[in-house]
């Protein structure tokens, strides 16, 4: 069963990267060893996986236990400790992006490493927190460009990470979605994705990491995880999508994802340095 489950999670948790010269590590290197404006720069959207603090202090992701791991305290991390955002970040050797939440607060000289535009929750459709989708997080960063806040040269320096998908289907089953409109409702999220993904390359991004759904072991697994009260789906819906179900679905999302972005990336990437 542990096993199963390993399996299971890195099977849904593969990085799909679009990118146009991940390979050039001289690249891939902090501000010590860059230009102080040269220095990579992430941009961050999506849900609870990569959120570093852009619910308001009032939310429960400022009280403990979160936080308690790293960095010690509550820090609007739906975590104990770090989140893929840190991880990430880590690796290109750079500190976290600050949270859109604390652009007029923080000093701009801190936005030098990116934003991050995420939010608990959230997905690429509205979900069951009051809180931006992702297309209303790329309307954010969008106005931020428009603004001058990221210059064309920023961009050229970002990297965009992409955390999708699963809260869509929590609150697909949530609003009693039909097991069988799961096919159709995963062409949505196909669609509307690629539409995101277009439009942040339009913007002058090209650099992007795309996650595939995190591990779910059914609907009421997901609503323990994020605090949801909802009533008994087998009862009050005649409802319940077995864990095997969840799991096929979300492999049918990762197969249909990973045959988008391939597309994706022949019809925008590779065609800009061909």
């Amino acid at each position: 069963m542990e096993n199963q489950r390993h399996t299971s999670f890195l099977f849904v948790s593969l990085f799909l990267y679009l990118s146009t010269v991940s390979s050039e590590k001289e690249w891939l290197v902090g501000k010590d060893q860059r230009n102080g404006s040269e220095a990579l720069k992430l941009l961050v959207f999506g849900d609870s996986y990569v959120d570093t603090g852009n619910w308001e202090k009032s939310s429960g992701s400022w009280h403990s236990p979160y936080g308690m791991t790293f960095p010690g305290k509550p820090t609007g991390r739906f975590s104990d400790g770090r989140v893929l955002t840190d991880f990430i970040a880590s690796f290109f050797g750079v500190p976290s992006p600050q949270p859109y939440m604390w652009r007029k607060s923080v000093k701009k000289p801190l936005f030098q490493y990116g934003m991050n535009f995420a939010y608990g929750g959230t997905g690429v459709f509205n979900t069951m927190v009051n809180q931006p989708n992702m297309t209303s997080q790329i309307d954010l960063f969008q106005g931020l460009v428009k603004e001058n806040f990221f210059t064309k040269q920023d961009l050229e320096f970002s990297v965009v990470l992409l955390s999708v998908a699963g809260n869509d289907y929590a609150a697909h089953v949530f609003r009693d979605g039909k097991e069988q409109d799961l096919p159709n409702f995963t062409g949505s999220l196909m669609n509307q994705l690629e539409v995101n993904i277009r439009r942040i390359h339009s913007l002058g991004v090209r650099k992007m990491a795309v996650t595939a759904v995190e591990p779910m072991d059914g609907p009421e697994a997901a609503a323990r995880e994020r605090r949801i009260k909802i009533p008994d789906l087998r009862s009050s819906h005649g409802l319940h999508f077995r864990t095997e179900d969840t799991r096929k679905h979300c492999r049918q999302f990762v197969k249909s994802f990973e045959t988008v972005l391939c597309w994706i990336r022949k019809r925008l990437f590779v065609r800009e340095h061909g």
